[in-house]
């Protein structure tokens, strides 16, 4: 479309106003580039990052662009100053993540801010899902599980693990063994966690210590000398649960003293009807 300069001589720049309204001149001021953390160190299936400049602007407008080489991993955009992502992709080497910033009424996007991240194969031995208060350690607010399972190709496809469980013992003859250590009661026995059933459901009510307020598994290194790459996972959480969050945790001695690592944080704080989760 061509610029138009002038018309019938008359310079566009000196033209003020029409009919008494104002006329924008051009240009303008550039938004705040913005500032930002990523919400994980190590990266397994997921990302984000947290604008931490908030409060350089009013009615902001994010963008976030990841990625590696000249594969687009993820383009998102958001209001919100937490933006998240699913990282499965087989891409290797690092992940670079573009963020500007676009001011209502600014008409010229921010600078770009970058970084970069790798990700790592998810490919723990054991895995436990714990009850959160804060999102960060575990507490005893109940939670209602369902329906745990984590796949080995992307969009929750591909084989999933464990097996359909019908009963604590089940699955151990292929090598999956259920480590929970607390049940509410017999109702809500341990491996109704990992039944694939939608009426029933493992539950921690008053369960007594954080430590015991989880859901969990292990590979059996007979069946599974090395455990299989997960590269998507589904979860369904019950009602409304004290719990604010699940933090899905990985260790490979299935110590869970400090060795094991989050690559997960389900946020429940909105949650008040039975839901489903999924990632990557």
């Amino acid at each position: 479309m061509p610029d138009i300069s002038n018309t019938n001589g008359i310079d566009m720049g000196d033209i003020a106003s029409i009919n008494e309204q104002d006329v924008p001149s051009g240009g303008g001021t550039a938004t705040t580039t913005p500032t930002f953390t990523f919400d994980n160190s190590t990266v397994y299936l997921s990302q984000g990052v947290t604008i931490t400049n908030t409060s350089s602007y009013t009615n902001p407008q994010y963008k976030v662009v990841v990625t590696a080489g000249a594969t687009t991993i993820a383009s998102v955009v958001s209001t919100d100053s937490n933006i998240t992502w699913s990282d499965n992709s087989s891409e290797t080497g690092a992940r670079t993540v573009t963020v500007t910033a676009d001011e209502f009424g600014d008409f010229v996007e921010s600078a770009a801010a970058t970084n970069t991240y790798s990700r790592s194969d998810l490919n723990f031995r054991y895995y436990r899902f714990y009850g959160s208060a804060n999102g960060t350690t575990a507490s005893t607010g109940w939670n209602g599980f369902y329906n745990i399972r984590l796949y080995e190709s992307a969009g929750q496809s591909g084989t999933a693990h464990p097996e359909n469980l019908t009963s604590n013992t089940s699955g151990e003859a292929n090598g999956y063994y259920v480590d929970t250590t607390y049940r509410f009661n017999s109702t809500y026995e341990s491996f109704k966690a990992f039944d694939s059933s939608l009426s029933s459901w493992h539950w921690t009510l008053s369960v007594p210590s954080a430590s015991d307020n989880f859901a969990g598994f292990h590979f059996d290194s007979t069946e599974f000398p090395t455990p299989p790459t997960i590269l998507s996972l589904t979860y369904r959480s019950y009602s409304n649960p004290t719990a604010n969050y699940v933090l899905a945790m990985g260790s490979n001695t299935g110590a869970f003293t400090g060795e094991e690592e989050i690559f997960h944080v389900f946020d429940q704080t909105s949650q008040t009807n039975n839901t489903t989760y999924n990632v990557g």
